[in-house]
């Protein structure tokens, strides 16, 4: 056991979510979802990683933490990944003393750039195992239809059944502390229309 505290370092929090055809696949696949962070990760750390070698140091390592998040903030099917990561890299002297050495600051360009090869890197994934094909199986589909359906409507915000079938989900949020709002999940257009309806 590990009686050391830990050395005080600078966290940065990153955050995959993905479009709505792989939550769909993520919500039921686990294995899907290890592989996808063990993607986003491989690029994360290339970039720390580089930062290191850029200030001279050699085989410097990364430290994150991984939170895999299966709904969203309206208690619907969206899994994402919560990723918390030292904001540079450990690396180790002759004695095999550690030492962190923190991360240059991270730019607008270098976002896009890890944003834009995880993206790459995700969609291979996804053809290697033939889950982008038109014809692809859904196992959840052939073996728990109504679950199939229940998930896809509720990661698109969807109802899943009843009368209102396929339309947006209804949420009522409270604002500025005492004035209740009602919002729905459908364009300005079919809201004003339906406004227009009521008043005349």
């Amino acid at each position: 056991m590990c009686r050391q505290a830990p050395i005080r370092v600078p966290v940065r929090q990153w955050v995959l979510s993905l479009p709505y055809e792989i939550r769909y696949r993520l919500a039921w696949d686990g294995k899907l979802i290890a592989a996808v962070l063990a993607v986003f990760l491989r690029v994360v750390y290339g970039w720390y990683r580089r930062q290191a070698r850029q200030q001279g140091h050699t085989d410097p390592r990364c430290g994150p933490v991984t939170f895999v998040q299966r709904f969203g903030s309206a208690l619907n099917v969206n899994p994402h990944f919560h990723v918390l990561v030292a904001d540079g890299a450990y690396v180790s002297d002759e004695q095999g003393r550690s030492t962190f050495v923190p991360a240059s600051t991270l730019t607008d360009e270098a976002v896009q750039a890890i944003v834009e090869t995880a993206a790459r890197r995700v969609v291979r994934l996804l053809q290697r195992r033939g889950l982008l094909e038109q014809d692809a199986t859904d196992p959840l589909w052939e073996d728990e239809p109504l679950l199939a359906k229940l998930t896809s409507a509720s990661i698109q915000g969807r109802v899943a059944t009843g009368e209102r079938r396929g339309e947006g989900v209804r949420r009522l949020r409270v604002m500025d502390g005492d004035h209740l709002s009602f919002a729905l999940k459908t364009s300005w257009r079919d809201q004003r229309r339906q406004l227009l309806d009521q008043l005349s």
